[in-house]
């Protein structure tokens, strides 16, 4: 992605954008700021101008919007978001009114091939499809709220979901069926991260709150479940998710003060491995050649620990 403030340029002046395929030939196509808009210039040396009417703009980057090969340019332009496809030499406007509004990601959303664009206001989100011509808004509540976009993910098997961070929690938004669920969590919390946690390629989303771990499962129909990890002492999900008991699904991994806790959602159980001692996790990876991976922790007096979570033993959520 390349970005590009609004600039003010005196006449005949030119500033390197960026070099996309814009015609779907394999080749690259240069693209110059102007004063006036944008000069493309083709792989052959062939030079097209489009002239952009409001000078306040910037450049979002360039995807595939309508499905064929080639991309296009993505801009913001006062109250418009601007697609200008060079292969057909045409632009298209969407106007968002007036509202505060960010592009803030481009994808493909409705399992049709061209990447839809996202577009942000403070209570909603909206959808620029460049196939059929179209503005779809998604509400997300009566009021304004801060939020803001964590990722995308596949949690119903039915295409990518909008995984949107709260002050109070997680809301899914489902952009085929315009559809939200908020999923509140009590106390502070913070979205950690997405993986598949469970059979197949369906993807969960994992927050945390100070004494609980929470895992949404299933998209806008899904559920919300707990796992206790108290607050005795200070705790923190390790940054990344491995199959750690040798049985499909990805298990999530809690560094306690003296203590591994691993939780595996496929079977709704925790396991906790002492350590005895302070510690930090050095690696998860695969050490006996064997189904799952271990867990290397060295502890403060330098001694090296393998954990081999495979037990089938373990706690139920709380």
């Amino acid at each position: 992605m390349f970005v590009l403030a609004a600039l003010s340029l005196p006449a005949h002046a030119m500033v390197y954008v960026g070099a996309w395929d814009l015609r779907g030939y394999g080749q690259s196509d240069t693209v110059y700021r102007t004063s006036n808009g944008i000069r493309i210039v083709n792989a052959n040396g062939v030079t097209k101008d489009y002239t952009i009417r409001n000078k306040a703009w910037s450049l979002y980057g360039a995807a595939d919007t309508d499905g064929y090969p080639g991309a296009e340019l993505i801009l913001r332009a006062g109250s418009d978001v601007i697609i200008l496809n060079h292969s057909e030499q045409s632009q298209r406007s969407y106007n968002m009114g007036n509202v505060s509004w960010a592009i803030i990601q481009d994808a493909d959303v409705d399992n049709v091939p061209g990447h839809e664009v996202i577009v942000s206001t403070p209570s909603s989100v909206r959808i620029v499809n460049n196939v059929r011509r179209t503005v779809r808004e998604i509400s997300m509540g009566s009021r304004s709220f801060v939020w803001s976009l964590f990722g995308l993910a596949n949690l119903s098997g039915n295409g990518l979901d909008l995984v949107i961070n709260t002050p109070n929690g997680v809301i899914i938004v489902d952009p085929r069926v315009n559809t939200t669920k908020t999923f509140n969590l009590p106390g502070s919390s913070a979205t950690v991260g997405i993986s598949s946690l469970d059979k197949g390629d369906i993807q969960h989303v994992y927050a945390r709150t100070p004494s609980h771990v929470y895992v949404i499962s299933g998209g806008v129909r899904g559920s919300l479940t707990p796992y206790n990890i108290g607050t005795a002492e200070n705790w923190a999900i390790y940054h990344q998710t491995a199959d750690t008991n040798g049985v499909e699904g990805e298990e999530l991994i809690v560094k306690k003060a003296t203590s591994v806790v691993t939780i595996s959602h496929a079977s709704k159980r925790m396991r906790t491995h002492q350590i005895g001692t302070s510690f930090v996790i050095e690696s998860v990876e695969d050490r006996d050649n064997r189904a799952g991976k271990e867990i290397i922790v060295r502890t403060f007096d330098g001694a090296i620990k393998v954990i081999r979570d495979t037990s089938n033993t373990g706690l139920m959520p709380r």
